[in-house]
């Protein structure tokens, strides 16, 4: 009888923990679709330059949402949150500065949680260290998320121009040992991969005005063209 017992109570707790296995799987695989149709529509949105209606965009944020509460230690989904509340607050528009502002502080507080949540991914310290510097908070925190992603994606083909136009933007504010940070790291990149760089740069002329002004002709030099 007691070995009977034993063969029943094991059979129990085998089928609640493969339900349990499954009802994970079916979560992380709801999740995941929402927030890939949450990332589908914004990109969409970004490369049609059509700005969505009030309506589809809440139905976004419904979905990333539920995302979030499927998998609430997920890192990429509230990337993709952040992104999504990044979008609303600087695309839309007419809207009041103080809308503006107060979805752009959450778009922060997504990627301030998905760095907590997988400090080793750089596209949240480097989304961080971007809407920080929007939002014109040069502070320890910008310059640490700067650091992070700057440490963690050193060749990362999508972060560098993003990187190095943060750098040339905040460089005037900073101190002078953040200074020397960022222009150790805009060489880094010029040397090593200046033309591609430079071919990504959202607005050329300005950067390389600011890069100019520096002082660095090498890297203006790779990353400008002559």
């Amino acid at each position: 009888m007691i070995k009977r017992a034993a063969v029943y109570l094991f059979a129990v707790v085998a089928t609640l923990l493969l339900g349990w296995q499954i009802s994970l799987s079916l979560d992380s695989a709801k999740a995941f679709s929402y927030e890939h149709r949450v990332y589908m529509s914004f990109q969409s949105w970004y490369a049609s330059h059509q700005m969505p209606g009030e309506e589809e965009w809440q139905a976004q944020e419904a979905l990333i949402l539920r995302a979030i509460a499927l998998q609430g230690r997920n890192a990429s989904i509230k990337n993709t949150a952040g992104r999504l509340y990044e979008y609303r607050a600087y695309q839309f528009s007419p809207q009041s500065t103080a809308l503006r502002m107060q979805y752009a502080e959450k778009a922060a507080a997504m990627y301030r949680l998905a760095t907590h949540d997988s400090p080793m991914l750089v596209y949240p310290w480097m989304n961080l260290a971007l809407i920080k510097m929007k939002l014109g908070q040069w502070d320890q925190e910008f310059f640490q998320a700067y650091r992070k992603a700057v440490m963690l994606g050193p060749w990362e083909l999508a972060a560098m121009p993003v990187l190095v136009e943060i750098g040339l933007l905040v460089y005037p504010n900073m101190d002078g040992v953040s200074r020397q940070f960022i222009s150790a790291y805009i060489d880094r990149v010029a040397d090593g991969a200046g033309p591609m760089v430079g071919g990504q740069l959202h607005n050329k002329p300005a950067m390389c005005w600011r890069l100019q002004q520096m002082g660095h002709p090498k890297a203006y030099e790779r990353i400008c063209g002559t």
